[in-house]
């Protein structure tokens, strides 16, 4: 079959390759899934403007050989990422994404995340990346992010001392709450707190930056942006799934989510976007927010993120106001 060439730059390609992970979190919502391996992905790649492509799992160092077969295949002309438990790191690996410049996101949610409780976390090895950020998630239970912040910062000086500035980002992500996956005790209590964290947090940030701190050193108020700001008006699609940014698998089919099972069209056909349309829930269609939003995650049963966005963009927008921040300054045209 003749493989499709998209309309638009696909800034950003997740290549879904399969759901497995050597943990059990009780807070995952991904599932469980494998996908056989088609070769017409590097094709399809190769025929459209990828800007960036995403190794996502499951926990993508289980499947080490697909990533450097299609890293080897592909070359230097893409930035490369993923997320990692970290457990699995070797040698050898660090030099491969070190060779390949790849951005490597370490998943840590601070002293009481519940990672399985793992304690075999190779804090060594990622030191010696050259470019990794930290990633985390709150839920019930892990919910004071200025604690996890402490962990994240005693984690760094601590277990390697790491004094290079080369920890690219830290942002709190708040856990999703899909169909049959856990986090069923997720409370609007935790989101009402989550959101109180993250405006004080945002706060500071705004005041370093009107103090001459470079945009790229404030966590906080980078990822806002990166996350509100990052999908064009006009595109589309929603968050996880629009025509800048695609969750593809190694199968070839695209993802409605790239932690769900919602197929959306494949390479030879293209997306499918009437039916990615039709997965919106009904509270967005028709709000004023939806081109900047793009539902923050479009598999959400509840009405969580809903809240969290339109209050802190809310409060966003009376920082702007309070500390004479023009949006063109952050990089925006809103």
């Amino acid at each position: 079959m003749q493989i499709k060439r998209l309309p638009n730059k696909i800034k950003g390609l997740v290549l879904k390759l399969g759901g497995q992970c050597n943990l059990s979190c009780p807070h995952c919502h991904c599932l469980k899934v494998d996908f056989k391996f088609n070769k017409d992905i590097l094709e399809f790649i190769k025929l459209n403007d990828v800007e960036t492509i995403t190794f996502s799992g499951g926990e993508p160092l289980l499947y080490w050989p697909t990533i450097k077969y299609v890293v080897e295949s592909l070359g230097h002309g893409y930035r490369y990422h993923f997320v990692t438990n970290a457990t699995l790191l070797t040698p050898s690996m660090v030099r491969f994404l070190n060779k390949y410049d790849f951005t490597v996101g370490f998943s840590y949610d601070g002293k009481s995340g519940g990672r399985d409780g793992v304690e075999d976390i190779r804090f060594n090895y990622l030191e010696l990346i050259n470019q990794y950020g930290i990633t985390v998630t709150c839920y019930h239970g892990n919910t004071d992010i200025a604690a996890i912040k402490q962990d994240v910062a005693d984690l760094l000086m601590n277990k390697f001392n790491d004094k290079r500035k080369n920890l690219l980002w830290f942002y709190p992500n708040f856990i999703h709450q899909t169909a049959n996956a856990p986090n069923a005790d997720t409370t609007i209590e935790d989101v009402q707190g989550y959101i109180d964290e993250v405006g004080k947090l945002l706060e500071l940030d705004f005041i370093s930056y009107k103090n001459g701190v470079p945009l790229a050193e404030l966590p906080i108020l980078s990822g806002v942006l990166a996350r509100w700001f990052k999908v064009d008006e006009g595109v589309r699609g929603v968050r996880c799934c629009n025509e800048n940014v695609l969750p593809l698998t190694i199968a070839g089919d695209f993802l409605l989510c790239p932690y769900r099972d919602k197929v959306v069209g494949d390479i030879y056909r293209g997306v499918n976007w009437n039916l990615v349309d039709s997965y919106l829930p009904e509270r967005c269609r028709g709000c004023d927010l939806l081109p900047i939003c793009r539902n923050q995650c479009v598999e959400n049963i509840t009405e969580h993120e809903c809240v969290i966005f339109k209050s802190l963009f809310n409060h966003f927008l009376k920082l702007v106001n309070k500390y004479n921040v023009m949006p063109k300054s952050l990089g925006i045209s809103r």
